[in-house]
């Protein structure tokens, strides 16, 4: 029927050019690629404001990066595919930056299956965006990252067999 099926309302409130800025979406698989969603990039207005629509069905629970860029610079967002396919976007700025570079990166892992962008989310500190903010992310600075949040998943994950085990058993 031609009616959209995805559409995000934000801002970028990232370090780039607004009056160069477009912004555009990808659909996060389980592998960690990024596939391209159905649309033309949407330039940001002078405030960094957009607004996003496709006609492609993505199913809830999907994951899509919303990603900015002035062709200098890029900043990006992940959030999780709602129901009806209309949501509102969280600004795009240095620590949504980061979760997103994080989510792909373990996403991505072969030792990351039940990684939840809301797990990340709720893992990367203020301290590690201002690091990525000033400019000071690595490669190194995105492993030591990564690192650390799969050896918090992993520990928690062993938390939980353990716990459920130990119900098991006194079951």
């Amino acid at each position: 029927n031609g009616a959209a099926k995805l559409v995000a309302e934000g801002r970028v409130e990232a370090d780039l050019d607004d009056s160069s800025t477009t912004v555009r979406a990808y659909v996060v698989t389980n592998a960690g690629a990024r596939e391209p969603v159905a649309m033309e990039p949407t330039a940001t207005d002078s405030n960094g404001h957009y607004r996003l629509e496709s006609t492609t069905e993505l199913s809830a629970g999907s994951h899509v990066l919303i990603e900015a860029t002035d062709g200098t610079s890029e900043a990006a967002v992940v959030l999780l595919v709602e129901a009806d396919g209309e949501m509102t976007v969280e600004p795009i700025n240095a620590e949504t930056s980061l979760e997103a570079v994080v989510f792909e990166s373990l996403v991505a892992s072969t030792s990351c299956d039940a990684c939840s962008h809301e797990a990340i989310r709720a893992s990367v500190e203020a301290e590690a965006a201002a690091t990525f903010a000033i400019g000071a992310q690595s490669a190194a600075t995105l492993s030591d990252v990564s690192a650390s949040l799969e050896a918090r998943i992993d520990a928690e994950a062993t938390v939980l067999t353990n716990d459920s085990a130990s119900a098991f058993n006194a079951y």
